[in-house]
């Protein structure tokens, strides 16, 4: 098998065969599914990085999405969606499916103290959208969920389409 005993090693198709590279500190891939640029660190890919040092420490900015459905209620809880020792810069997104129920609209923050951080009055039907900038990036020190928040009434359903825009630090190797 071309493959076996290849576990870490680059494939590369050239020429008709496959060619296999082992890859060195500073070299960059695309990683197709996560949509982001990696920097290889010496053991290890640092997904997003910007720049990455000597040890392998890293600055990588990302795009963490997910698709929310909106339970029924007054508020809808995400899970986990900010990382663990991450700044936010903005989170935005857009209802996939109309959220139903008496609600006139929507905010959505972290709780509890932060419930519009992101928007408020947003529309409830299918395409709207929100786009909330941190003035200062966010410090998140544990993973965090977003709160969704009804106004005027309560959701029925329905579902959103979440992006949260981070900066992440990785530590350099001992």
């Amino acid at each position: 098998m071309a493959w076996s005993g290849r576990d870490g090693r680059l494939a590369l198709w050239i020429n008709g065969g496959w060619e296999f590279a082992t890859a060195l500190p500073g070299w960059r891939a695309w990683i197709v599914d996560e949509g982001v640029v990696a920097i290889f660190r010496g053991g290890s890919w640092a997904a997003g990085a910007v720049a990455v040092s000597p040890s392998g420490a890293a600055l990588s900015f990302r795009v963490v999405e997910l698709d929310h459905t909106v339970a029924a209620g007054t508020t809808s809880v995400t899970p986990s969606v900010i990382p663990v020792g991450s700044q936010v810069f903005g989170i935005t997104g857009r209802v996939i499916a109309a959220l139903g129920g008496s609600a006139a609209s929507f905010r959505v923050g972290v709780g509890p103290g932060s419930l519009d951080r992101y928007g408020s009055g947003i529309a409830t039907g299918a395409g709207s959208w929100f786009r909330g900038v941190t003035s200062t990036p966010v410090a998140c020190y544990s993973a965090t969920e977003l709160t969704i928040t009804a106004e005027g009434g309560t959701f029925g359903g329905g579902s959103l389409r979440i992006a949260v825009h981070l900066v992440e630090l990785a530590l350099p190797r001992a």
